[in-house]
């Protein structure tokens, strides 16, 4: 596969003027013309080159010290998550191309489609797969060495992700919100109901509701709001930073957050090792939607924002 690709991006004409020289000379009397024809098609040996310097080069032999340049980039901004997300799909794909070698754009081609196609990996799962595994392959051209062209082959470069047909993600409808409030499950307690009734009320995203502290219980023009400090879209714009008023309906459920937190915030609950406070409240829903025979991609917990902002604008 590493030839057949090398053939058809550096000499003129690809594979198929390949066998036919390899052809021309066979016929010519020369029983193995193969040096021949690269002498012929390709005179400064650069098909030699790229087979001489990826063959037998595992693909994950470079991690560490891919890994160690990422966090030197930007001044060592580069998230810890995001790292760690970069090795899982490094060591993901070379169990399937264990060789450098391996690595074609067709193969790649084929992959994808199996993985999006075949297997039913969420698109944009695939896509940040890609993200991580086009950085590791600039890596390996530098530290191969590879001439200038030859670092310019872009495997992982060019694939159009298409997205799976027939999965439209659902709006929550109420008697669905009040089956999942009122069904039991070993997925459900008083905090999931808590955090479901919030975003309810609310349309808040599931780790901005999760981030507030009691001192985000705020008073703004004589009403009672929950202060947005952090928004998703701060890398864009500040305007995720907001006040957003309490229903009256919501008022007991916060206070009584206030009176049992014993860290400081609204929902118990512990940071993982990114310092994340929402993903054991996410795997929770998931397992709760599950049980109940909701559906994995099509019913997640950021459709009850549409159905909170549905309803609002519905009344105008």
């Amino acid at each position: 596969q590493a030839f057949e690709h090398a053939v058809e991006t550096y000499i003129e004409g690809g594979t198929k003027a390949y066998d036919q020289e390899y052809a021309r000379l066979w016929d010519g009397g020369l029983h193995d013309p193969h040096a021949q024809v690269l002498r012929n098609l390709d005179p400064n040996g650069i098909v030699r080159s790229f087979m001489d310097e990826v063959q037998g080069k595992r693909f994950d032999g470079f991690v560490d010290g891919w890994v160690k340049m990422r966090r030197r980039e930007k001044g060592g901004e580069q998230k810890d998550k995001d790292i760690d997300e970069g090795v899982r799909s490094v060591k993901m794909f070379a169990a399937e191309f264990p060789n450098v070698k391996d690595v074609t754009w067709r193969a790649l081609s084929k992959w994808i489609t199996t993985k999006v196609v075949d297997e039913q990996m969420a698109p944009a799962t695939v896509t940040k797969w890609l993200y991580h595994l086009r950085s590791y392959w600039k890596y390996i051209s530098m530290e191969l060495a590879l001439s200038d062209t030859l670092r310019d082959i872009p495997p992982f470069n060019g694939h159009k992700i298409h997205k799976r047909q027939g999965i439209v993600k659902r709006m929550w409808q109420p008697a669905d919100i009040e089956k999942l409030l009122t069904k039991k499950s070993t997925h459900l307690n008083q905090a999931l109901i808590d955090l479901i009734m919030i975003v309810m009320f609310t349309g808040m995203r599931i780790e901005e509701i999760c981030q507030l502290e009691i001192g985000d219980v705020v008073e703004e023009g004589n009403i009672w709001c929950l202060y947005i400090t952090k928004a998703k879209s701060d890398r864009f714009h500040l305007l995720g930073r907001r006040h957003v008023p309490i229903h009256s309906k919501l008022e007991a459920t916060i206070q009584r957050l206030i009176e049992n937190s014993k860290d400081g915030y609204l929902l118990p609950s512990g940071p993982d090792q990114y310092g994340h406070r929402h993903g054991r409240y996410t795997n929770r829903f998931v397992r709760h939607k599950t049980k109940l025979g909701y559906e994995k991609y099509v019913d997640c917990f950021h459709g009850m924002r549409k159905t909170i902002n549905t309803f609002l604008a519905d009344l105008g």
